[in-house]
């Protein structure tokens, strides 16, 4: 039986002066930097508090440009890299014992190092820019194993999820006031986007977040009610995005947590048996049919809905056509016509083109072998966290954003590190 989590007035006191430096961020310069300043009191919590900071600023970071004024994002990226580099490592230092003593931990990060090493010696051995390559590298593998160790040595995870289900919720009913307006879908006047700058990010990071909220239900049993409506606002929102991967691993994550959590096996077999009514329900009418097929086509010719991945895949076969083992180098493009240490965003579309076209079928092969080891570096895999675990892999099918470490890769490192710090919990349990 899960233990609820218990929340103080504190916990309310912070999010509500933290709604407050937000809105006042997105006013001008001088109020972002102000309140920069302030947010640093978020570090006398330790770990737990660099790791608020750095989740913040990535939000902070996405704001529609609609709401946000223009030149806040340099500042935002330089302390995105104060708060992980620094202040992480800092943070990390001080408790080297704890985490290094740790067999999950120890594991994680002797995994990560050698999977950087090989990437290492296939770029400077293939590509034409290896030192653009290695500072990739670092650029991923660095904040990664960073972020996932401040969560190790968090004390209470389940605060952590429950703390970033609220800012997801939040970031919901905000963007809810915006579903009939310009502003919510200023990028294209099609596909929805929310407070955010992109349809695509916001539906990744609603795929993610949807899920984070369905499991800090399972956690904490005082807003059920109120947590159940957002998400039902949230999936619409989702729908609204018109990002057809993002929905399919929100259906695919629903699927597995209802199969994971801790129900009755009786509850489990009618909710599996409403999902296959309601399928054949969606099949034998017409209508739903249309807006299913207008939905996978995004307003297009059926023939040219799928024209972007057309173009992802002439990039992979050139790849392969040309360094089929061990790719181009990590994070260099097949045109070699992007260069930029964050940009991943280029050509890939998806992260197993992303591996072939950067590492190779070689380097393909070590990340596959890398996410299997990630699993079962702890006891009992398959519970309920392993649900954000997959989320992160389902986001990056349709928008490769595992490898931008200051973008909503953040997002992606916070939920391994959520899973992991749940598998040493369990590791720690079972010796007592």
């Amino acid at each position: 039986m899960q233990k609820s989590i218990k929340i103080n007035i504190s916990f309310w006191i912070e999010c509500l002066l933290t709604i407050i430096l937000f809105i006042l961020s997105i006013q001008n310069q001088t109020l972002l930097l102000i309140t920069m300043c302030c947010s640093l009191l978020l570090i006398k919590q330790g770990e737990i508090g660099v790791v608020k900071l750095i989740f913040l600023y990535m939000m902070r970071y996405f704001i529609s440009p609609g709401i946000d004024f223009e030149g806040s994002q340099l500042f935002i990226n330089i302390m995105k890299y104060v708060l992980i580099f620094i202040c992480g490592s800092y943070f990390l230092y001080q408790s080297s014992r704890q985490w290094a003593t740790s067999k999950v931990m120890s594991l994680f990060v002797f995994g990560s190092c050698l999977l950087m090493t090989i990437y290492a010696i296939t770029s400077l051995l293939t590509s034409a820019f290896p030192l653009v390559a290695i500072l990739k590298l670092i650029n991923y593998f660095l904040p990664l194993m960073i972020i996932v160790l401040l969560i190790s040595q968090i004390k209470d995870f389940k605060k952590l999820i429950f703390w970033l289900a609220v800012y997801i919720e939040l970031l919901i009913i905000s963007s809810s006031f915006y579903i009939n307006q310009p502003i919510g879908k200023l990028l294209n006047g099609y596909s929805f986007q929310g407070i955010l700058n992109h349809p695509n990010l916001f539906a990744i990071i609603m795929v993610m977040g949807l899920t984070l909220i369905l499991v800090s239900i399972n956690y904490q049993r005082q807003f059920i009610i109120c947590q159940l409506i957002i998400v039902a606002i949230g999936t619409y929102e989702l729908v609204k995005t018109n990002s057809r991967t993002g929905v399919l691993s929100f259906v695919v994550c629903v699927c597995l947590y209802f199969l994971l959590m801790n129900m009755h096996k009786r509850y489990k077999w009618l909710i599996f048996g409403s999902v296959v009514m309601t399928v054949v329900i969606i099949f034998m009418n017409p209508f739903i049919q249309e807006r299913i097929k207008a939905f996978l086509v995004k307003g297009q010719r059926s023939d040219q809905a799928l024209y972007s991945r057309y173009i992802q895949i002439e990039y992979l076969m050139d790849a392969l056509d040309k360094y089929p083992l061990f790719g181009g180098g990590f994070g260099i493009p097949v045109n070699n016509t992007s260069l930029d240490l964050l940009n991943f965003t280029f050509e890939a579309g998806n992260i197993f083109f992303a591996l072939i076209i950067f590492t190779g079928i070689f380097g393909l092969i070590c990340y596959l072998i890398y996410l299997v080891f990630m699993l079962f570096i702890v006891q009992h895999p398959f519970r309920l966290t392993i649900v954000l675990f997959i989320s992160t892999l389902l986001v990056n099918m349709g928008e490769m954003i595992m490898f931008s470490s200051t973008n909503a890769g953040i997002f992606c490192y916070i939920l391994w590190g959520i899973y992991l710090k749940e598998g040493m919990e369990l590791q720690h349990e079972s010796k007592l």
